[in-house]
């Protein structure tokens, strides 16, 4: 696959994702004008590239579902239930033919012409259930001529046919962007009849030429019954590529054989909107002949072969009304995004992560040297460092509104296969996470919401007579909470009974009968491996397998699940995830001779102790300005045996809503901490989010304190 396809895939991607969104939104809002004007602009946009790009079977599809929505947008054809599945249907099978362009067998074709059938029945005004029969009937599929663009839509009609002079005239750059300005004279042939006329007079001389630059422009006359919205979406990729001036001549169909050819006689330069009527004025014939083809018009200086495997620009914008009249002038490029690959992503992120570690190593030899000139250069890199961390950091922060498609979709699917009425609502999806943890979220995210659609909301008859809407709620949102972020999914359901779950962990031997819980632990059982409550097991979940593996992935991107649930009232599922997996800004500390890290964004404050107040506190409680705190002595934790130092430091870090201390032997300072694995032996010590090197080679473990307080709950060293 060439650069190019590649290119393409990675765009109609995107397309589809933002497709989808639209879809989805336009089924709660069926008379949102914009959004169908979206989708058509959308199917536009992939059903041109898609050819040209060589995907000619997603040309056809996308070709097809785009007259279904201008019929709509048209008001000729009525939304309905089947349109929007079979247009959904139809992007999954666009995503299966980016992967197969060719098809990888029978069933891929027979799958693609049945859908064919099942669009061009919407087409012709089939909507209801004998849909189905036409998919079902192998004889339709024969009998249906799937050619691109045979449709009968595209037959010119005299009554309502406009006339109009086009100016293009593209940037120099233009090629370097992957446009070919001919296929925009092509496309502009394919909305009814023209007439091109190339404008080469800027051609430099041969020594000044430059084969990549384009020094042409057209002045093109276009008969044709498509509105001037229309006209201008053939110019949807090159907005910022190409000056576009459009002006009407005559409400009739000038292109005829005897003013073409007294067109033809004239100099290009004296072709304006008066010219164009004296001229169709001498020649006045009633005669219609079809307009001479687009590749027979001596287009100068270029070819389709010269840029004819350019990618196309992609940023499509539809105008809402026709081009200010006057002389063209040039458009100046506004300062815009480019497309970089999350490989080159992670590279430079390894780099920065490199240059942390080495900048910590010219600190630690500049501080020995005492040299002060050394101590300003390591000052400045240190300064450095830290801004190109945080701009590398900005750049692989994806906004998790990116996963919200999918899980409309899913939401969709699902509650109709279930056959309840459900509203799904997101907010804060221009919250940002690292890519890395987007895509690990994925998952655990999805399994929740099964769960909450499945067993969470109760079906509609129950919900009526528990005196709640028939319709049930899910709501996820997403927000900022210091260095991490809150992933709340919530539904109205029935909620989870600690009771139930109480019995079925003791059934199933999880805990003893004579284990005493508090209603969070209880509701946390759910979290063991196979443990189900689920009454029956259906197509979506209740087999007991996932939700250990959802929290085991939380787990693994240094991330904790939270669960609260009431009975009859719903139940909110809350993901704390850190904002990024690759370095973080930590305390340096000590305890003996072992250096350990604890991130900045849990501490609260810092207070030097003595070592016999810590020794003589009862149940590891102390009195800090006034406020009694729990605390944890970290040399008991880690089984050190040497003597503590006369005075230690009481570290107070945040725990959801608690304070808690953690005490150390001493603080070294701030410390930017590049986080490794700790690799396959030390996967299980939970209580560590890493290690991370030191300026001079020596390793120190990133402490997760969350962790490292409930363990010491657990064992009550802590009441």
């Amino acid at each position: 696959m060439d650069s190019f396809q590649a290119s393409f895939i990675n765009e109609a991607t995107e397309l589809l994702v933002d497709l989808e969104a639209a879809l989805l939104d336009l089924e709660n809002d069926t008379t949102n004008k914009q959004l169908i004007g979206e989708i058509f602009r959308v199917m536009h946009t992939l059903k041109g590239t898609a050819s040209m790009f060589g995907f000619e079977n997603i040309g056809e599809i996308t070709h097809h579902l785009e007259n279904i929505y201008d019929q709509i947008r048209s008001d000729k054809l009525e939304i309905s239930t089947p349109i929007f599945d079979v247009t959904l249907t139809s992007l999954d099978h666009i995503r299966y033919l980016l992967e197969n362009p060719n098809f990888d067998g029978d069933e891929g074709i027979k799958r693609h012409k049945k859908l064919l059938v099942e669009i061009i029945s919407i087409v012709e005004g089939d909507t209801g259930n004998n849909i189905k029969e036409s998919i079902d009937s192998e004889e339709a599929i024969e009998d249906v001529d799937f050619g691109l663009f045979d449709d009968d839509d595209d037959e010119e009609e005299n009554d309502g046919t406009i006339s109009y002079l086009v100016y293009i005239e593209p940037i120099k750059e233009i090629f370097s962007n992957g446009t070919n300005p001919l296929f925009l004279i092509e496309d502009l042939h394919n909305l009814g009849n023209s007439k091109a006329v190339p404008l080469v007079n800027k051609i430099p001389t041969l020594q000044n030429l430059d084969p990549e630059s384009c020094y042409s422009s057209w002045k093109v006359i276009l008969s044709t019954k498509e509105s001037v919205d229309e006209i201008m979406d053939v110019f949807i990729f090159v907005e910022d590529e190409c000056e576009v001036k459009l002006d009407k001549i005559i409400e009739k169909d000038i292109l005829q054989e005897d003013f073409i050819e007294a067109i033809g006689q004239l100099n290009i330069d004296e072709i304006d909107v008066a010219t164009i009527l004296d001229t169709w004025e001498r020649t006045k014939s009633d005669e219609k002949k079809e307009s001479a083809p687009v590749e027979n018009v001596d287009f100068g200086l270029f070819t389709k072969e010269s840029v004819e495997n350019k990618e196309p620009n992609s940023r499509p914008r539809k105008e809402n009304s026709t081009p200010p009249k006057g002389t063209p002038k040039q458009v100046t490029k506004p300062t815009s995004s480019i497309r970089v690959s999350s490989d080159k992503l992670d590279e430079l992120m390894n780099l920065v992560s490199q240059l942390v570690t080495t900048q910590a190593s010219l600190q630690l030899y500049a501080s020995e040297s005492q040299e002060g000139e050394l101590e300003t250069i390591s000052e400045s890199i240190e300064k450095i460092s830290r801004q190109l961390r945080d701009t590398t950091f900005s750049m692989c922060l994806v906004p998790i509104e990116t996963l919200y498609t999918r899980f409309t979709r899913l939401v969709r699917d699902i509650s109709n296969d279930l056959g309840k009425k459900i509203l799904f609502r997101t907010e804060g999806g221009s919250t940002e996470l690292d890519k890395t943890i987007i895509e690990q979220l994925t998952d655990p995210l999805l399994h929740i919401l099964r769960n909450s659609l499945d067993h969470g909301i109760e079906s509609e008859e129950k919900r009526i007579a528990a005196g709640k809407p028939a319709q049930g709620t899910i709501t996820v949102n997403a927000y900022y909470s210091g260095t991490y972020v809150n992933v709340g999914i919530s539904d109205d359901g029935g909620g989870i009974d600690p009771e139930k779950i109480r019995d079925k962990a003791i059934s199933k031997g999880v805990i003893s009968p004579d284990k005493q819980l508090t209603k969070k632990e209880t509701l946390e059982l759910i979290f063991a491996a196979g443990f189900s409550t689920a009454e029956q097991v259906t197509g979506v979940s209740g087999r007991g397998v996932g939700m250990d593996v959802v929290k085991k992935n939380i787990n693994d991107l240094r991330g904790e699940i939270i669960i609260d649930s009431n009975v009859g009232e719903g139940t909110t599922m809350t993901l704390k995830l850190p904002l990024t997996l690759s370095i973080i800004d930590g305390l340096l500390v000590k305890i003996d001779n072992i250096f350990y890290v604890i991130p900045l964004a849990v501490i609260k404050k810092c207070y030097e102790v003595a070592n016999k107040e810590l020794s003589n506190q009862y149940n590891n409680l102390i009195i800090i300005e006034e406020d009694q705190i729990p605390f944890c002595n970290l040399r008991n934790q880690f089984k050190v045996n040497t003597n503590a130092p006369e005075f230690q430091q009481l570290i107070v870090v945040k725990n959801e809503s608690s304070l808690v201390g953690l005490v150390v032997d001493e603080i070294v300072g701030e410390y930017q901490a590049v986080l490794k694995p700790l690799g396959k032996y030390y996967k299980q010590q939970d209580i560590f989010s890493g290690s991370t090197i030191l300026g001079d080679g020596t390793v120190a473990l990133v402490l997760d304190t969350h962790r490292i307080i409930n363990q010491n709950q657990n064992n009550t060293l802590l009441s």
